[in-house]
């Protein structure tokens, strides 16, 4: 008696053969039996915020993204919701860009220091007002681009549209470990207030480092995921996965210079015509 046909994107756990349209639950590469009912993963926490709430589906997305990478990989083997995938990258943008902006405006530098927010009770920033819009209009849309180009690497023209499509979502939730943003931002608050209560100088370099440490931990995991993500759900051999390695933080890098070089035009230099023009 035939068995219905696997109509999902499996893999052999053994080999990795598509185990997709076969009527007989053996690999035919490597003649290893499976439950197909066993290999379909669970769907991501995300996906299911109406059940489980939009706070808990988060945290819960947070924490496969960072500490359990595989499974986002097992994701490859189900349909993804590329608008779910969207909307978790543009609430990871707001909780990696909100408690910046908040720093920025609750500490302002005093004369030396090498951390924006010296000084705790020193009242909000003295910065020019378009230098302050250029600068969180420049991060804001750099966030929004850098979290967008990985997807790139994620529709090889080898693979059928649908796989395509999963590769995109999938890599969407990469960008994950930014959700981690608010502690660092909250370690250096508190650091910071230490400064301001004790007078304890020697605590600034302690401070700049543990932030910036965390910050460079977040850019580290999500590269990494994406360097594992593009292995599991493209199938690209080691060189690829290398040209992925190595091109994904360079065009990090291209597309935040093109961003903060495009602000500057349409912020900054109009603003200066116009200060030029009225002088």
């Amino acid at each position: 008696m035939a068995l219905p046909a696997i109509s999902d994107d499996l893999f052999c756990p053994a080999c990795g053969y598509m185990l997709r349209g076969l009527t007989e639950y053996r690999c035919p590469e490597c003649g290893r039996p499976f439950d197909p009912a066993k290999m379909v993963p669970e769907p991501i926490p995300w996906a299911k915020r109406n059940q489980l709430g939009r706070i808990c589906a988060y945290l819960q997305t947070l924490f496969i993204t960072t500490f359990s990478i595989y499974r986002l990989a097992e994701q490859v083997r189900r349909p993804v919701s590329y608008g779910d995938a969207q909307l978790f990258r543009w609430v990871t943008v707001v909780v990696a860009y909100a408690p910046c902006v908040l720093m920025i405006l609750a500490f302002r530098p005093s004369s030396g220091s090498r951390l924006l927010f010296r000084g705790l009770y020193s009242g909000p920033p003295t910065m020019d007002p378009w230098t302050v819009t250029s600068v969180f209009a420049a991060t804001l849309l750099a966030l929004v681009v850098a979290t967008g180009v990985p997807s790139y690497f994620f529709h090889p023209r080898w693979l059928d549209i649908e796989r395509q499509n999963r590769g995109i979502a999938i890599s969407t939730y990469a960008c994950g470990p930014l959700g981690w943003t608010p502690l660092a931002c909250v370690l250096g608050y508190v650091i910071a207030a230490l400064v301001a209560m004790t007078g304890a100088a020697g605590l600034e370099d302690s401070a700049r480092v543990a932030v910036a440490s965390l910050l460079v931990v977040e850019l580290l995991w999500w590269w990494f995921g994406l360097v594992y993500l593009s292995r599991r759900a493209t199938g690209r051999g080691a060189a690829g996965v290398f040209v992925v390695a190595l091109a994904g933080p360079l065009v990090w890098l291209l597309a935040v210079g093109l961003t903060l070089v495009a602000v500057r035009f349409l912020v900054v230099f109009p603003v200066l015509i116009y200060h030029s023009l009225r002088g």
